[in-house]
């Protein structure tokens, strides 16, 4: 699962760091959205809003992986 974070935010939170980087310093600032969603359910939307008609499947991780793999040796670009 991944939560997506607004842009506008992210800029908020790294301009309150460099207002006052004393409080901040030695800390992590973890920013993250309201809401967990799935790669699956991210896509969905994705392509839902650019009106594609893409095929989604259910891969497992290890599956993936392995062909990532496969393509990155490829060399160029696919998509």
């Amino acid at each position: 699962l991944t939560q997506p974070v607004y842009a506008v935010n992210v800029a908020d939170v790294i301009q309150k760091i460099v207002d006052d980087p004393e409080q901040f310093e030695g800390k992590t600032v973890d920013c993250f959205g309201p809401q967990d969603y799935s790669y699956k359910e991210l896509a969905e939307f994705v392509y839902d809003i650019t009106r594609q008609d893409a095929k989604l499947a259910d891969v497992p991780r290890d599956v993936g992986s392995i062909i990532g793999k496969g393509m990155n040796l490829l060399g160029t670009p696919m998509l």
